[in-house]
């Protein structure tokens, strides 16, 4: 009977974002684009919304002939794919051959590939051998190439070598029915590797047919993150943990705050304990229990820039003389910033460069598979091997690097990333099964974790936090996450249940003796509804410390600012993904203004419209919000990660090139991120957290005129003028408060 089409006779493409911005059905599309050539969109049950390019010709001419139709190629912009002109180029060349020599176009088509492989494969000798064609009986299938895992697929008469490795945070990639599925964070992949709902593609390369053998140039091989060499040699042993003498007291002091206390020798990763971070909007649930100044590290490593890991409060509480040891992410944030606070014990060292800290103490700093600024760490002391994970994911290739380990620690919840709920284009409905999702992906994480790096124990960690101010209590309120409760349900009675180490903050564990030495909370009442809300009220009225844990100030914002910010500062030319899509920044407060940039491949540049053959995305942020990113020169992860940012989107498709272009700019070696503030003295326009840092008598002179304004969620974002007229204070009584203020500032 042939196959069965929801044709819309009125509907013709006559532009890509048209394609684009299609949505598939229950039944399979096939829409014209003019001149006998028509999309084709697949149903949902089949490839998630996968197009492709047909044209349909009568073949041989005249009545005798039937109607065939001829695959041009998947619609797109990357390898292999065609736009809306190139298909119509390409079908026009076919049609005018297929008449000249009276031949099927499908033939010609295939001729002219099997001539040009024959060709290349004639001239160049550089064509491996993967795996006889006649072997891959089934449309998905697994594959071990040299140490590696693959999916070869098989599709409309291709054959595709897929990596199993998601490029998003390296989870493996599991067969879904029509389409290939990552279970961490539920992207889609087709047959071909196209993401689905991501424009992040997988590792993917198409397979030549040559004498029954399916086979790929170095080239191609290369593009899959593989070459021309021997397999890797893997390291399969480790020293059985039972056998090592020096293993660490584990202590969970927050969040990602792990103290690894050896015999000699004490190591603090990523220590935030004082203050909030995420520009104030991250609180550590539960409270830790020290603060900086009462812990005393031989060694203090970073893993990365955001304020969660990297806290400048809690590091000078510590004390500006300790080791501080951080990777070169190349954008000379973190060491303008510890430089800039007086710290100069410091090291900062180059990625898959093994460092020796001490006799028998290394670390290496690993990139993770995502595009983004975080860092896998493996530290060897002795014989004891620990692989630092923390939220960067997973990477396979760094198991062949470093064998197996005793010890994984890793994140366990999501909500760090202000998606779902900051999306206004997503119903509740969509909100909530996305967090659900992540949350079981998180959870699978772990044991894949396990088994990848082939460890001994995990410990979950990294997702100790709550959002506590007043303005996301309604985040708060409808966020999902897992609990350390949630992931000890999971692994019970499982075959990893007794490698889990299940710590909360304030624990302390004994990894020679294999359990808890020291606890403070009860874990099952703390994560009570009734009890992180009134948790969360009573750290906030009694907090008294400063919300913003960056350097910033009070910059004049104007229209030229903002576009020189975005144009200049923001874009690079070290994109890995091709994107392009209308970028609307909406900023409001005191000042508010709309503008529109046009992003194409991580560089911006202004607009005065909106470009209607590609995707919008839309950000509502408050204008103090992006005058701390600016003046701080920080990244946008603070106000995304922050949930301080509202988006939408007509796209389903996540934009990984433009949150990747967000966590620039990238300061030169040569300069401070001081050099952007105009003017660092103390004056009335600062926010009022800063006056009161500065000096310490305004919050006393505040309080005489019954502003109670130390330690308010808006102090960071809020002059004295906002307050005063937030308070209903007369114009009198302000014109006496400037006064008091002015005696108290000289």
């Amino acid at each position: 009977m042939g196959i069965r089409y929801d044709i819309s006779m009125r509907k013709v493409f006559t532009t890509d974002l048209q394609i684009y911005q299609t949505k598939a059905s229950k039944k399979r599309q096939r829409i014209s684009c003019g001149g006998a050539l028509y999309v084709i969109v697949e149903p949902l049950n089949k490839a998630n919304n996968s197009k492709s390019f047909i044209g349909n010709i009568r073949f041989p001419g005249g009545r005798s002939g039937k109607q065939i139709e001829v695959r041009i190629g998947t619609c797109g912009k990357g390898i292999n794919q065609y736009t809306l002109k190139d298909a119509k180029k390409e079908w026009n060349r076919l049609r005018r051959l297929s008449k000249e020599q009276n031949k099927d176009p499908r033939e010609i088509r295939r001729q002219e590939k099997n001539s040009n492989l024959n060709k290349n494969i004639r001239d160049n000798k550089n064509y491996r051998i993967i795996i006889k064609k006649d072997l891959i009986t089934e449309n998905f299938q697994e594959y071990e190439y040299k140490s590696r895992k693959f999916i070869i697929s098989k599709w409309e008469d291709k054959f595709f070598m897929i990596s199993k490795t998601c490029p998003h945070q390296g989870g493996s990639l599991t067969i879904h029915k029509d389409n290939l599925k990552c279970p961490l964070h539920n992207w889609y992949f087709s047959p071909s590797g196209e993401c689905l709902n991501s424009s992040q593609n997988a590792y993917s390369v198409e397979l030549e047919i040559f004498k029954g053998d399916l086979v790929l140039t170095d080239e191609k091989l290369a593009l899959l993150g593989l070459n021309n060499d021997l397999e890797a040699k893997i390291i399969n042993q480790k020293e059985d943990i039972k056998k090592i003498d020096d293993l660490p007291i584990l202590k969970l002091h927050s969040h990602a705050t792990l103290e690894l206390d050896f015999k000699k020798i004490n190591i603090l990763f990523d220590p935030w304990l004082d203050g909030p971070a995420m520009l104030g909007s991250w609180r550590q649930y539960p409270k830790p229990l020290v603060s900086g100044a009462i812990l005393n590290p031989d060694i203090i490593i970073i893993t990365h820039e955001h304020s969660d890991h990297f806290h400048l409060p809690t590091l000078k509480a510590i004390g500006k003389d300790k080791l501080i040891i951080f990777p070169n992410f190349n954008n000379n944030r973190i060491k303008s910033f510890l430089d800039a606070q007086g710290f100069i014990n410091y090291k900062c060292v180059d990625f898959n460069e093994k460092n020796k800290l001490d006799s028998d103490l290394f670390i290496t700093f690993f990139r993770p598979k995502s595009l983004f600024n975080d860092s896998i760490v493996y530290l060897e002391k002795n014989l004891f091997r620990f692989l630092n994970l923390n939220d960067a994911g997973l990477n396979p290739e760094i198991a062949s690097k470093i064998g197996p380990v005793h010890l994984v620690a890793s994140i366990f919840s999501t909500g760090a990333s202000g998606y779902p709920l900051t999306w206004k284009h997503l119903n509740e409905k969509e909100k909530n099964e996305i967090m659900k999702n992540a949350c079981s992906g998180r959870l699978q994480m772990l044991e894949q974790a396990l088994a990848m790096y082939q460890s001994d124990y995990i410990i979950p960690f990294a997702s100790h936090v709550k959002l506590w101010l007043e303005e996301h209590d309604e985040y708060r309120s409808k966020l999902i996450t897992n609990t350390i409760n949630d992931v000890t349900k999971y692994f019970k009675d499982g075959e990893n249940e007794k490698k889990l180490i299940d710590l909360i903050p304030g624990d302390e564990y004994s990894l020679s003796n294999k359990k808890i030495i020291k606890s403070y909370y009860n874990r099952n009442l703390i994560y009570r509804t009734k009890e992180i809300e009134s948790s969360i009220i009573k750290d906030r009225d009694s907090f008294k410390g400063d919300l913003i844990s960056w350097d910033s100030c009070n910059i004049t914002i104007d229209h030229k600012l903002i576009v020189n910010y975005f144009t200049k500062e923001l874009s690079s030319n070290d994109s890995q993904i091709e994107e392009e899509l209308n970028l609307i920044c909406e900023i409001y407060g005191n000042f508010s203004e709309r503008f529109i940039f046009r992003f194409t491949n991580g560089i911006f540049s202004y607009s005065s419209s909106i470009y209607d053959q590609i995707p919008i995305i839309k950000m509502k942020i408050k204008d103090k919000i992006i005058i701390k990113i600016i003046s701080g020169y920080l990244s946008w992860d603070e106000a995304r990660v922050g949930y301080w940012i509202e988006w939408w989107r007509n796209t389903d498709k996540v934009h990984n090139a433009l949150t990747r272009a967000m966590q620039n700019p990238i300061l030169p070696n040569d300069r401070s991120h001081y050099w952007r503030f105009k003017d660092r003295k103390t004056k009335i326009s600062l926010s009022i957290s800063e006056l009161i840092r500065q000096n310490k008598k305004v919050d006393s002179v505040l309080k005489s005129h019954g502003l109670f304004c130390n330690g308010c969620a808006l102090s960071p974002w809020e002059t004295i003028e906002d307050a005063a007229q937030a308070h209903g204070l007369s114009q009198l009584s302000k014109k006496q408060l400037f006064k008091d203020l002015s005696l108290v500032m000289k």
